[in-house]
């Protein structure tokens, strides 16, 4: 027969137990190491992220970032990069015919400083609509 007084002094606390004297002391409480993380979430939050391009630099958002420092403070306000298609053209919209007219005409000129933008050297050409 075991002493009942040694088994007091090696009793195992449970979860529950341990949190409840970790709060009346004022302690923090200890992780629950028995619960491993969740590596399948993880994964799917990985996925999601670089599905979506979040936290990664893109040639649009650099193109948002420089829109008036390419088509000019003027027209900033009256065209917009929609976005860059599968065959690497980039479509802007625009919403004043005369905007539309002077961007078609300086179409090489804003190619050429779309090309010097970080991602977008492929862009192949302009391709302007109305809305």
């Amino acid at each position: 027969m075991t002493d009942p007084r040694n088994q007091s002094s090696e009793r195992i606390l449970t979860r529950r137990q341990t949190d409840l004297v970790a709060d009346f002391l004022g302690l923090p409480r200890q992780p629950d190491d028995r619960i491993p993380p969740d590596d399948a979430f993880s994964r799917a939050i990985d996925r999601v992220l670089e599905r979506n391009r979040i936290g990664i630099e893109t040639p649009e958002l650099a193109l948002q970032e420089q829109w008036e420092n390419i088509v000019g403070p003027l027209h900033a306000h009256h065209c917009w990069p929609l976005r860059i298609n599968t065959r690497q053209f980039l479509l802007i919209a625009t919403s004043n015919p005369v905007v539309r007219q002077d961007l078609f005409f300086r179409r090489r000129e804003l190619l050429r400083k779309v090309q010097q933008l970080p991602g977008c050297s492929g862009i192949r050409d302009l391709r302007l609509s109305s809305v």
